[in-house]
């Protein structure tokens, strides 16, 4: 993760179970990291993570039969993106391993 640029920082105080603050202070000093930095990047990692989901499920629906007719002739998802990967490898002018 890169490192936040901006000098601007606010000190906050939260409660956090001992038991996850002994969990953090061993990764911490384990990795070589510090607990502020450790905590940040968690944060960071999760409303990241949550705001993604997020915004797949606004999504979720905008695309109809119309829109994509090559996706009827699979049953998941999962098998379209195989057989579109499938298709581009063994069409491609560059080889892959």
């Amino acid at each position: 993760m890169p490192k936040n640029t901006s000098a601007e920082t606010k000190m906050v105080h939260i409660r956090m179970p001992l038991s996850l603050v002994k969990e953090i202070d061993t990764y911490a000093l384990k990795h070589k990291r510090s607990k502020t930095g450790l905590i940040v990047e968690a944060v960071s990692s999760y409303l990241r993570r949550e705001l993604s989901a997020e915004n797949f499920r606004k999504l979720r629906g905008v695309l109809g039969p119309k829109d994509a007719p090559e996706w009827a002739s699979c049953k998941t998802g999962s098998e379209w993106v195989k057989r579109v990967r499938t298709e581009e490898r063994d069409n491609s002018e560059w080889p892959t391993l």
